[in-house]
């Protein structure tokens, strides 16, 4: 089973391959501006997402700067997404 999860305090949607799915799930990593030439402050090193917009059905659900990524135990192909809040 592939598909993915997102845990939003008590609030949770869920889009799995192979169901009747009530919803069309997507994220949205938001990421810094990259200074446009190399100076001192240039580095290679990629940077991290500011923050993280989560879509359902199109319309946003929630947004959020600290998120957990894990994989199902169940169903490793299945991608939970919990919201940090506070």
């Amino acid at each position: 089973m592939r598909g993915t999860v997102i845990h939003s305090g008590k609030q949770f949607r869920r889009c799995l391959e192979g169901r009747n799915n009530e919803y069309q799930l997507s994220v949205k990593a938001i990421m810094p501006a990259l200074p446009t030439s190399e100076g001192p402050e240039y580095t290679a090193a990629q940077p991290r997402p500011t923050h993280f917009v989560f879509y359902c059905n199109g319309k946003s659900f929630t947004v959020s700067q600290r998120v957990i990524l894990t994989k199902g135990r169940r169903y490793p192909n299945v991608e939970h997404w919990f919201i940090v809040h506070g």
